[in-house]
Order: structure tokens, then C-alpha cells, then sequence
């Protein structure tokens, strides 16, 4: 539902398709790139440096057998028929994102459509995805209990040695997520003549909620208000940062 309304209210507040096409055209060549720079370096630094070895946890071979043969069996041509729904009912229920996706942009661009018409619709839309924010923000004051609870479970299955190994998972992943922000998306925000430490200092309070409750769900209501009081369009900040 987040994804869904934040989506369309981004979109039919904009009231123009052709800007909608750029952004959404933007955003989506800038997110494949620098993902796949991103999934290149996670993936080099992982090799060269190992974080799990020695620690031994032996997978459910059914639940690997199954997810290799889907895999397999998935080609292109099904992903893209994947993507559109059965019903939008349907795309809620088994919560997959790019039916949502595709769903939100319809509905959004069909709401543009009809103008001021909409507008009752787009108010209510506006309601419910700040009532949702509320909803994720009691939710994620529970986090901490999820987390103690994945910890036990862990050191209870695989013994106090497993705690090691996961802590040099978590120390390479923030050192080479450190050094990711400083150089790649320092050069990124050069290249925008922006001050992305300025940025960083500016939605610190955002950051520490997605690093401490790893969702970013619980800080997009006040990320979304923090980007629109920098200057960014509420059109551009509802298509782009869900």
C-alpha cells in the first residue's frame, strides 16, 4: 500500500505525462547502473575477502532444488509476463512489488487523466499513505525484538563461533558501503554540483532509522518531506524514492 500510494499521488500531482516519462526514464537508467556497480563491487570484495568462511550452515536442499529449478525454468519472455498482474487484487495479496509497480503506474497515470475530476481520489490516496506511514512507524518500534529474535535463533542453531563470522559480514559490508558513498556516489554528486555530505548530514536521522531497522519504509515519510523542502517537486520525489 506504501508503494501504491506514494507512487500515484507522484504521479497524478504532476499533471504532465511527457515530464513523468523523463523522470521515470532518469531514474531507471541511473538505478541499473549504479545497482550493477553496486552488485560488482559487493561482489569483487566478497570473493577477495571472505567474510563467511568457516562458518558452516547446512541448507534445506528441498528449498535450494526448488528455488534452482524455478530459476531454470524462468526466461525472459516470463518475467516480462510476470510483471503484469492477474487481477490488482491479486498483485496486493501475493505482495509482489513489480506487479504493484505496474499496477500504481495505471492507476496513476489514469488518475492524470481525469483532471481535477481525481482529486477527491488523490486527497484520499494522500490520507491513506500517511495513515500507512503511521502504521510502519509502530511497527518498526517492534525491530528491535525481530532482530534479538533472529540473533537467538542463529546462536542457538549454529553456536556462539557463528557470532564471528557474521560480524565480519557486517563490518565488510559497511566499510565497503562507506567507501561505495564516498567514491562512487561522491563522484555522482560532483558531477551534480551538489555537497553530498551536506546531504548525508541534512537526512542523518533517516539514515540511522534505515540502518537500524534495515527497512526503508519506516523513514520515507520524513524523507519524502526533507527532499521536498530541498527543492525537489513532489512528482519527482513520489515516482522516484519508493
Amino acid at each position: 500500500p506504501i508503494i501504491f500510494c506514494t507512487i500515484v499521488s507522484g504521479i497524478s500531482h504532476a499533471r504532465d505525462a511527457a515530464k513523468i516519462g523523463r523522470v521515470a526514464l532518469t531514474a531507471l537508467l541511473y538505478f541499473e547502473c549504479v545497482s550493477t556497480l553496486a552488485l560488482g563491487v559487493g561482489l569483487g570484495v566478497a570473493n577477495l575477502v571472505g567474510p563467511g568462511r568457516g562458518f558452516r550452515a547446512a541448507p534445506e536442499e528441498s528449498a535450494v532444488q526448488r528455488h534452482t529449478t524455478q530459476e531454470a525454468n524462468h526466461s525472459s519472455r516470463d518475467f516480462v509476463l510476470h510483471i503484469i498482474p492477474d487481477t490488482a487484487v491479486g498483485a496486493f495479496a501475493d505482495g509482489d512489488i513489480l506487479q504493484v509497480l505496474f499496477f500504481s503506474v495505471l492507476f496513476g497515470f489514469a488518475m492524470m487523466r481525469l483532471g481535477d475530476r481525481a482529486d477527491g481520489v488523490q486527497k484520499l490516496i494522500d490520507d491513506v499513505a500517511n495513515i500507512m506511514f503511521g502504521v510502519i512507524s509502530i511497527i518498526m518500534k517492534a525491530a528491535p525484538i525481530g532482530a534479538f529474535g533472529a540473533m537467538a535463533f542463529t546462536v542457538g542453531k549454529y553456536g556462539v563461533s557463528s557470532l564471528g563470522s557474521l560480524l565480519a559480514a557486517v563490518l565488510v559490508f559497511y566499510l565497503t558501503a562507506a567507501c561505495f558513498v564516498c567514491v562512487v556516489l561522491g563522484s555522482i554528486a560532483a558531477c551534480a554540483r551538489f555537497n553530498l555530505f551536506r546531504l548525508l548530514n541534512y537526512i542523518r536521522s533517516e539514515l540511522l532509522i534505515v540502518m537500524s531497522t534495515t527497512s526503508s519504509e519506516a523513514a520515507m515519510p520524513s524523507l519524502l518531506v526533507k527532499l521536498e523542502n530541498l527543492g525537489c517537486s513532489k512528482p519527482v520525489v513520489g515516482l522516484v524514492v519508493p
